[in-house]
C-alpha cells in the first residue's frame, strides 16, 4: 500500500490554490505520483493543478501513478490539519488520511467513488515558451487594471469577447476600458502581448497571491493562457476568447493643464456622501477654484442647483476645474487609488477626460484611471 507524508502547511497551501477554481462537479481530484500529490479542479473555462511535494513516501515504482480519487469540497477539511504531520495511504478501493501531533491522532478513511460520468484526466502543463513576471507586482497590476474591466458584469460569451484586459509588450502596459472610464497600468519590463477575459482577473490575482515563488511564468497557446508557479509546479489554465485588440493609446499625465491634489480619505468620503445625497441621476457637479495662484483652493460638489459638500484642495497647475461626472464611477475609481490623489483635466489630446492617479508614484506598478465627463446641460 503506497503511503505519503506531507507537511501540513504545504498541504494546506495546495488545497487553498486548488480552491481558486470552484469545481463544477462539486469535488476535487487527488492523484498521487512517486514523490508528490496533485489536486485538480476544473470548471467550464478554467482548471488548476496544485502540486504538493511529499516529505517521505513508501518506496514505489518511479513510473507510479495512482487512480483518481474524488474528494467532495466539504471533506477536503480532513486534509487541512493543524497537527504536525499528515500521512495518506492509498489502495484501489480507498484513501486513508492520518494527522498526528504527539499524543493526538486523527484518522479518516474515504472510499474511492465509482464515477459514472466521463471526467477529464489530470492534465499536464504543455511545453511552451514563457515570460516571467514578479508575482506581487503582477497581482498589483491586475488589481489596478480591474478598475475598468467590468469583472462582475462579464458572464456571457459576447461579454467575454468585449470585456478584456489587453497587454502590450512594447512599453509594458496593460489597459482596460468601460464605456465611460478606462485604466492604463505600467510595469517596467512586463513584456506580455496577450489579452485576458475580465472575469478571469480574480483567479489570476489569487494565483499570484498564493504562489510560493517570487515570480510566475506566463505562457499561452491557441486555446489557453497558463500561469505557472515555478517553485511548486502548480499552474492555472484559462480558456482564451477571441477579441479585437485595440491599438495602445497613452495620455502623458504632464499634459494636463489643470492638476489638483486631494487627500484620499477626504475625497472618498465626500464622493460617498454625494452618492447617497443624489437622487434620480448620476450627475455630479465638480467645481474647483482658487482666487490667487499662491493660495490653495476648494472643491464644491453640486447636484442640480444644490451644494452637497465642500472641501479643500491643492492646485499644482491651473486655477479652476469645472465639469460634471457620473458619481458612481468617480467613487469607484478613487477607491482603487492608493494614497493622496491627483486629478488632471483639460488635456490637449482629451480635453473632456479626467485623469485620476496617485500623488506618489514610487512603486514599480504605475497607473492612471480616466473618467469621461458628462455633457453640460
Amino acid at each position: 500500500m503506497p503511503k505519503f507524508s506531507f507537511q501540513p502547511e504545504d498541504l494546506k497551501r495546495a488545497l487553498t490554490m486548488a480552491r481558486i477554481v470552484k469545481p463544477e462537479t462539486g469535488d476535487f481530484c487527488f492523484k498521487f505520483f512517486p514523490d508528490s500529490l496533485v489536486i485538480f479542479s476544473f470548471d467550464r473555462r478554467r482548471y488548476v493543478c496544485s502540486y504538493v511535494a511529499a516529505i517521505s513516501n513508501k518506496p514505489v515504482d518511479p513510473d507510479f501513478q495512482s487512480p483518481d480519487y474524488y474528494v467532495t469540497m466539504d471533506r477536503t477539511a480532513l486534509f487541512d490539519s493543524d497537527l504536525t504531520s499528515v500521512t495518506v495511504s492509498i489502495n484501489e478501493k480507498s484513501m486513508s488520511v492520518s494527522a498526528t501531533d504527539g499524543n493526538q491522532v486523527r484518522s479518516a478513511s474515504l472510499k474511492r467513488k465509482a464515477v459514472r460520468s466521463k471526467r477529464p484526466s489530470v492534465p499536464e502543463l504543455p511545453d511552451l515558451s514563457s515570460t516571467s513576471v514578479p508575482a506581487a507586482a503582477f497581482e498589483d497590476l491586475l488589481h489596478q487594471v480591474s478598475c475598468s474591466a467590468l469583472v462582475k458584469e462579464t458572464k456571457t460569451e459576447e461579454e467575454m469577447r468585449v470585456n478584456q484586459v489587453h497587454f502590450y509588450a512594447e512599453g509594458g502596459y496593460a489597459c482596460s476600458n468601460a464605456r465611460y472610464y478606462g485604466s492604463v497600468v505600467h510595469l517596467d519590463g512586463l513584456g506580455l502581448d496577450l489579452s485576458v477575459v475580465s472575469a478571469d482577473i480574480p483567479a489570476l490575482r489569487s494565483f499570484c497571491a498564493k504562489a510560493t515563488s517570487d515570480i510566475v511564468n506566463v505562457s499561452q497557446d491557441k486555446s489557453r493562457l497558463y500561469l505557472v508557479d515555478p517553485t511548486s509546479g502548480s499552474f492555472l489554465a484559462l480558456s482564451r476568447v477571441a477579441s479585437k485588440k485595440p491599438p495602445l493609446s497613452i495620455l502623458d499625465p504632464s499634459g494636463f493643464k489643470t492638476i489638483l491634489e486631494v487627500e484620499h480619505a477626504q475625497l472618498l468620503k465626500n464622493l460617498g456622501w454625494a452618492q447617497l445625497a443624489i437622487e434620480g441621476t448620476q450627475r455630479l457637479g465638480f467645481r474647483a477654484s482658487r482666487i490667487h495662484p499662491s493660495e490653495d483652493g476648494e472643491v464644491v460638489l453640486w447636484s442640480e442647483s444644490s451644494e452637497i459638500s465642500k472641501f479643500p484642495v491643492k492646485f499644482l497647475k491651473g486655477n479652476d476645474l469645472s465639469a460634471d461626472f457620473p458619481v458612481r464611477f468617480f467613487h469607484s475609481i478613487v477607491k482603487h487609488v492608493e494614497g493622496d490623489v491627483h486629478l488632471g483635466f483639460s488635456h490637449p489630446d482629451a480635453p473632456t477626460v479626467l485623469g485620476v492617479f496617485p500623488a506618489e508614484s514610487g512603486k514599480s506598478v504605475q497607473y492612471i484611471h480616466y473618467l469621461q465627463s458628462m455633457r453640460s446641460r
